[in-house]
């Protein structure tokens, strides 16, 4: 609810719910593999935590490109990715620990 609040707020027509809601999800799926993957490396590893942080920025990056055409603030890309990278940060930080 918060981060389609905060993006609302950054675009001039707004962004549906479940289309935020959609774009968050759909790009969470790395993080299953990420999780399948901490079952065999440690989670401090240095294995683990370059996997850690290549999910993040992939997630991230896709899921701002997607924001970003659905809210039409394409000179905005970097405002929009940055309360979307915390999300994933904090989803990353869950699935390794």
């Amino acid at each position: 609810f918060s981060l389609w609040l905060v993006m609302t707020l950054m675009s001039e027509r707004g962004i549906d719910l479940w289309q935020t809601a959609s774009i968050l999800g759909y790009c969470l799926l790395p993080m299953v593999l990420l999780a399948f993957f901490s079952v065999f490396f440690s989670g401090t590893g240095a294995i683990m935590t370059v996997l850690t942080i290549l999910t993040v920025i992939w997630c991230t990056m896709r899921s701002s490109d997607m924001m970003v055409i659905a809210m039409d603030v394409a000179n905005e890309k970097a405002l929009v990715a940055y309360p979307i990278g915390l999300f994933y940060a904090c989803f990353a930080l869950i699935s390794v620990f």
